[in-house]
C-alpha cells in the first residue's frame, strides 16, 4: 500500500497507477485518467506548477509551508506538505465527471465538492488520515478568484491550498490555455462566439456559477485575460512574478483562433468594451 512519503516526489505514470489501483472499482477514474481538459494529464500539469512554485518561496512562505508540514508528519514537514500539495494538485478537477465518468454541465459549478471528497478518500485508503484537513483545503478552494466573482467559494485557508490555487489560476493566463478552454466549451455544448449574446451578460458572467445559455467560449476567455490578479487570488509571490508576462500572448492567441473563425473584428470589439467597462 502506497504511503504519503510516496508522492514527495512522482511523475505522472506514477500518480495514474496510484490512482488506478486505490479507486479500482471507481467507474470515473477511466474518464479521468484519459480526458485532456481536466483530467490526470491537467492535474499534472498544475502539479509541476506548483512544485515551481514552492522552489521559489520566500522565506516567510517557505517557514508558512514548514509549519503547516509538521501538522502531517513532524519528521519531513517540507517533503510532507509538498506531498499533499502534489496530490492535492492532481485531484483538483476531478470531481469534474460524475460518479459515471461523465461530464455535464450543470453538474460542473460543484465539482470542488466532489473533488475534495475523493481527494480525502484518497488519503483515508492509503491511511494518511493527518493530511486530509489540508488536502480538503486545497481542491475545494481551487477555484476561488474573489469574494464577488466566486462568492459561492471559501478562499483558500493554508498555504498548500494557495499554491494549488495560483498554479491552477496561472493557467488561466497561460497562452496555451485559449486551446483548451474552447475544446472545454465544445465538449459541452457551448459554442466559440455567441453573436446574440449582450455585453452586460458576458460582463455578469461569473466562473462556474451560470447557464449555459449565457456563456460562449469568448466570454471565458476574457475573463481570463481581465480578471482579477491581486493577492486574493495568486497569494504566492512568485505567482504575481509571472503572470504579466503571459497576458500578452493570451490576447495575440484568442485573436489568432476569431481570425481563424471569422469573427476577429466582433472580438475586438468585446476586448475594448471589457477593457473600457
Amino acid at each position: 500500500m502506497y504511503k504519503l512519503a510516496d508522492f514527495h516526489t512522482f511523475d505522472e505514470a506514477f500518480i495514474r497507477r496510484a490512482i488506478s489501483e486505490v479507486f479500482a472499482e471507481a467507474k470515473w477514474v477511466e474518464a479521468f485518467l484519459n480526458e485532456d481538459h481536466h483530467g490526470v494529464k491537467h492535474g499534472d500539469q498544475v502539479r509541476i506548477g506548483c512544485n515551481k512554485l514552492i522552489g521559489k518561496f520566500t522565506d516567510p512562505e517557505k517557514e508558512e509551508f514548514i509549519e503547516e508540514g509538521k501538522a502531517i508528519n513532524k519528521e519531513h514537514p517540507f517533503e510532507s506538505a509538498q506531498a499533499v500539495t502534489q496530490l492535492a494538485a492532481v485531484f483538483h478537477d476531478c470531481g469534474r465527471f460524475n460518479d459515471k465518468g461523465e461530464v455535464i454541465g450543470e453538474e460542473q459549478k460543484f465539482h470542488n465538492v466532489l473533488s475534495s471528497k475523493r481527494a480525502v478518500q484518497f488519503c483515508e485508503r492509503i491511511h494518511e488520515e493527518n493530511a486530509i484537513p489540508f488536502i480538503a483545503d486545497a481542491t475545494i478552494s481551487h477555484d476561488y478568484q474573489n469574494k464577488k466573482l466566486t462568492s459561492h467559494l471559501d478562499a483558500p485557508k493554508t498555504i498548500i491550498g494557495k499554491v494549488v490555487q495560483a498554479s491552477d489560476q496561472l493557467g488561466w493566463f497561460h497562452p496555451g490555455s485559449v486551446h483548451r478552454t474552447i475544446e472545454y466549451s465544445k465538449a459541452i455544448g457551448v459554442e466559440f462566439l455567441n453573436k446574440d449574446l449582450d455585453i452586460q451578460k458576458r460582463i455578469d458572467w461569473t466562473p462556474c456559477v451560470h447557464d449555459a445559455n449565457d456563456e460562449d467560449a469568448i466570454t471565458v476567455l476574457l475573463h481570463q485575460l481581465f480578471g482579477p490578479t491581486d493577492a486574493e487570488r495568486f497569494g504566492i509571490a512568485a505567482a504575481q512574478e509571472t503572470i504579466q508576462k503571459n497576458k500578452k500572448l493570451l490576447k495575440e492567441n484568442i485573436l489568432k483562433e476569431s481570425r481563424a473563425r471569422g469573427c476577429e473584428k466582433e472580438v475586438l470589439e468585446l476586448i475594448e468594451l471589457f477593457q473600457n467597462r
